[in-house]
This record gives C-alpha cells, structure tokens and sequence, in this order.
C-alpha cells in the first residue's frame, strides 16, 4: 500500500533505553528499530514516510525519524523468528511530539497511519 502517511510503534523501555533500538551512527542519526511484524506488503509503502516512537499509546512519542528502509531478518532473541527491522533517520525536522492515531484496537504494538494527517496529531 502506499498511501500510508506514517507508522507508529510501541517500544517500551528496558535498561534505560528504547527496547530494540540499534544506534548505527548517532552523529549522523541512524538507527535500527528491531523486531516488528510489518507484512511484505506493507514495506514498501512505508519507504521515505515519517516513523513515530512511542512508550504508551497514550503517550507522545519519544523519538521521530524517516524511514529509510526496511529489511526482514531472522531475530535470533525471537527463536529465530523473521521480523522487519526499521532504519530511520532522526533530524530536527523530526523532533515533534506526536500522538498515536486513533485506533480500535488495543492489543496493536504497531500502527500505519492511512488517513490522519501528522498535523492533526501533534
């Protein structure tokens, strides 16, 4: 699909910092966001858009950036289990707070934003 606007994720906290989050080059902003079950035919679609993390969904999120790619890989702390990890940029530019979008279903650890535009959300 590649009308998603955004994508939004739980990622809670462990040790003082972001559970699953890879510093790759911390002056130029790059990270890894390990360990989501974002479906092959959803990546596409996510490739340049704006990515949103979050500790709670009731919670602003903590760290913003563009997503600059998403590869699937075994993870070996899930049993070896394929799961997508996301490579984002965090600039200035991405330093907004942003809410979660409205949803229905509690149980989600991972949201694409389809039709709220990012202003009506922060």
């Amino acid at each position: 699909m590649n009308n998603a606007i955004s994508l939004h994720v739980l990622c809670r906290y462990e040790d003082g910092r972001p559970k699953g989050l890879v510093t790759l080059d911390q002056k130029a902003g790059l990270f890894d966001s390990v360990s989501w079950r974002i479906k092959d035919a959803e990546i596409d679609g996510l490739i340049g858009k704006e990515f949103f993390m979050h500790e709670a969904k009731n919670k602003q999120s903590y760290l913003n950036g563009t997503i600059i790619g998403i590869r699937r890989e075994a993870i070996a702390d899930n049993d070896g289990e394929v799961r997508a990890i996301v490579q984002f940029k965090a600039t200035k530019e991405n330093r907004i707070k942003t809410d979660w979008p409205p949803t229905d279903n509690p149980n989600e650890y991972y949201r694409i934003n389809y039709d709220m535009p990012l202003e009506k959300l922060r």
